[in-house]
């Protein structure tokens, strides 16, 4: 049986993706760039540290053309939300801890210089 992947290459997709972002980056500074031969080496590193930070942006379209839930107008998915709030009730409902310094009646006081009080 033969691979698919060796007769159909895999596309990059990660790399298609950052190319993207990289370029929407690019197109905003490149009129900031005082040297327009600046912009090229600019735009590789751009586009390098997007692709092995694995940034990627995927719009609402694209996550309904996945099947992922929709994001809300904050940003975050039900499932996210979900965590969120779960993590919210266990810090309420964990228990205190308190410290409280223990002295005894023969530690003399200490004055807030941290110098014991005669």
């Amino acid at each position: 049986m033969m691979d698919a992947a060796k007769i159909f290459p895999l596309v990059d997709i990660r790399r298609k993706r950052a190319d993207v972002f990289a370029a929407e980056i690019l197109r905003t500074i490149r009129p900031l760039l005082s040297n327009p031969d600046d912009y090229r080496p600019i735009a590789r590193a751009v586009s390098e540290l997007c692709h092995t930070a694995g940034v990627e942006i995927l719009t609402d379209d694209m996550r309904k053309e996945l099947g992922l839930h929709a994001r809300s107008p904050e940003g975050w998915t039900p499932t996210e939300l979900h965590a969120l709030e779960l993590a919210r009730v266990e810090a309420l409902i964990a228990p205190l801890s308190h410290f409280l310094p223990i002295t005894t009646p023969s530690d003399p006081p200490s004055r807030s210089d941290g110098s014991p009080s005669r």
